[in-house]
């Protein structure tokens, strides 16, 4: 299994979402990308991830996607809105220096 990347996922309690951000705020942010409705496309979110963490909380977007780099290697967070609660999940991307395109969002 050499050739899957890394991938951990956990909960966080939506009074904990300032906390992720501080944490993200060590890192070098390349993309932020947002998922609303079901079937909609991910579009590029706004410049600012508290303001969308603050949406992701607020239940107006599904999904966030952060792209960045955090001690020399590309890491991908997904977060995902549940009823009381976000759903984490982090892989390490194999392709350290690219950040991606809207066609490659999730």
């Amino acid at each position: 299994m050499d050739g899957l990347p890394y991938v951990t996922q956990g909960s966080l309690e939506l009074s904990e979402l300032e906390q992720f951000r501080e944490a993200l705020g060590l890192t070098e942010i390349l993309q932020i990308s947002l998922k609303g409705a079901p079937l909609a496309r991910a579009e590029a979110g706004p410049p600012d991830l508290e303001q969308a963490l603050a949406a992701l909380a607020e239940g107006k977007i599904r999904a966030i996607q952060v792209r960045y780099l955090f001690e020399g290697d590309q890491w991908i967070d997904t977060l995902l809105r549940e009823a009381e609660a976000v759903r984490v999940i982090r892989m390490k991307a194999e392709d350290r220096t690219r950040p991606t395109t809207e066609a490659d969002g999730f």
